[in-house]
């Protein structure tokens, strides 16, 4: 990790994006990566899933960040501090997301995850989303936002709703 994305950049997955592809991603630490600022639709400071359907497993996302900033863009969004899955599904597995942050526009959310997924969503499964925030008042699900199957899984200390559906 600890890429960051400038604003004149595709603001898409600081850490790593994975577009159309489906790789195993096992182990890893996503840290202190960050997308934005950026006046536009911003996602997966740490991660940035599109299409494709890739396995994450015992991975850390530690302090990473989606920010979006107000300006002349219509909707203005920063999703997935942790994680964004955008048009794709995704696996993860034992997997661990602390103070991550998404936020700063009209349309925000998704702290640790945001979970946009073409119909079969998002697993997780025995991960943990702690202390994960929002940068903004329209913002919702401070651990999670979206389509996911959550299993044995905690959200604890997160800003906002802990789990919220889009």
């Amino acid at each position: 990790g600890n890429g960051q994305i400038s604003p004149l950049a595709d603001p898409r997955g600081g850490g790593m994006r994975c577009v159309g592809s489906s790789p195993t991603v096992a182990a890893c630490v996503f840290r202190d990566n960050q997308v934005g600022p950026y006046n536009g639709w911003v996602q997966g400071g740490g991660l940035y899933v599109e299409g494709g359907h890739p396995l994450v497993v015992n991975c850390l996302f530690l302090e990473n960040a989606a920010l979006a900033v107000s300006g002349p863009s219509k909707f203005p969004a920063g999703t997935g501090g942790g994680v964004s899955v955008f048009q794709g599904t995704a696996d993860l597995i034992n997997c661990l997301f602390v103070g991550n942050l998404a936020g700063g526009g009209s349309f925000d959310g998704g702290g640790g995850l945001y979970a946009r997924s073409t119909g079969v969503g998002v697993d997780v499964v025995n991960c943990a989303f702690v202390a994960n925030d929002l940068a903004s008042f329209f913002a919702s699900g401070g651990g999670i936002l979206g389509d996911a199957h959550v299993t044995s899984s905690i959200a604890w200390d997160n800003t906002d709703d802990q789990i919220a559906d889009l």
